[in-house]
């Protein structure tokens, strides 16, 4: 099932000069695949399997790509280097991406894990005190700041 309708991407579109009259499913899922792989890494996207559960800002980024490439295609006789428009659709669209992958953006009403926060004990038993039958290394420090050897 889709993630985006026809209206959302038409809405990128000029409508005099393109129209869509139906989206190439074939195209749109290799692109929404695209995206979500890459929101994989910092999202759980499993639950994101049609227009009603896939956050708006993720439409939104899957709608911009999709109406870059259909530009290119209609018009790649045209231009060597494709077209300006499209090419400004899918840089938008992939400074959004980068965004939330990175973190400097977040999906409203979700929860993403910040790679760039510590954790320490007690919230990390990988930094506890007693050493484990899965890790003897574990124990009190052999050294610590302020102590004179």
């Amino acid at each position: 099932m889709a993630r985006v309708t026809q209206r959302e991407v038409q809405s990128w579109l000029e409508l005099t000069k393109l129209n869509l009259a139906a989206l190439n499913t074939d195209l749109l899922s290799q692109l929404e695949e695209e995206v979500l792989v890459q929101l994989s890494s910092v999202y759980d996207v499993s639950p994101w399997i049609d227009e009603a559960t896939t956050p708006k800002i993720v439409r939104v980024i899957i709608s911009k790509i999709y109406a870059g490439w259909h530009i290119n295609k209609m018009y790649s006789e045209n231009q060597d280097e494709g077209n300006d428009y499209a090419r400004d659709l899918q840089q938008n669209a992939q400074m959004l991406l980068a965004g939330l992958i990175s973190g400097l953006f977040e999906i409203p009403g979700t929860v993403s894990p910040n790679p760039g926060t510590a954790s320490f004990y007690p919230t990390d038993a990988s930094s506890a005190m007693e050493p484990t039958h899965d890790d003897p290394s574990l124990g009190p420090a052999r050294f610590s700041l302020g102590k004179v050897f």
